[in-house]
């Protein structure tokens, strides 16, 4: 996060109140618009992977692209969720953290319940719009099945 504020006010001197604004807003954390991300069952994402294969050249707008994660692969030895993508998808400031919120998010919506420091701040920081008392009972339940 010195990083991305760093970035963002271009090494000019900083005042504590803005430092709290950024953080408040969330504006500090800089969202790619026009990114998405959807959670697939193992069967949906077999069809999209093959999907993805069988593109050809020319066949999807040069400027989208698609990557096939699994959160699992994150979590375990092999460090890195990405299994397959098509287009330009990778690696840019706000790509990474959005993908970080994501992946922090579809551990928690699958009971994860390991989090570690800077995951269960990025989690804390996502959901921190939505009530407590509108997010326990769901998350009660959840962990009840």
């Amino acid at each position: 996060e010195g990083e991305m504020m760093a970035a963002t006010f271009d090494g000019a001197s900083v005042k504590w109140a803005q430092v709290q604004e950024q953080l408040a807003t969330q504006a500090l954390y800089k969202m790619q618009e026009g990114r998405f991300y959807v959670q697939l069952s193992l069967e949906e994402a077999e069809h999209l992977r093959a999907a993805m294969h069988a593109l050809g050249p020319g066949t999807w707008p040069s400027r989208s692209g698609l990557a096939l994660r699994c959160v699992g692969n994150r979590e375990g030895a092999l460090g890195d969720s990405l299994i397959d993508s098509y287009g330009p998808v990778l690696d840019n400031a706000e790509s990474s953290y959005q993908l970080e919120v994501a992946e922090q998010l579809v551990r928690f919506l699958n009971s994860s319940h390991d989090f570690q420091g800077r995951e269960l701040d990025v989690l804390l920081r996502s959901l921190q719009s939505t009530k407590l008392e509108d997010r326990l009972p769901w998350w009660l339940d959840l962990r009840a099945c």
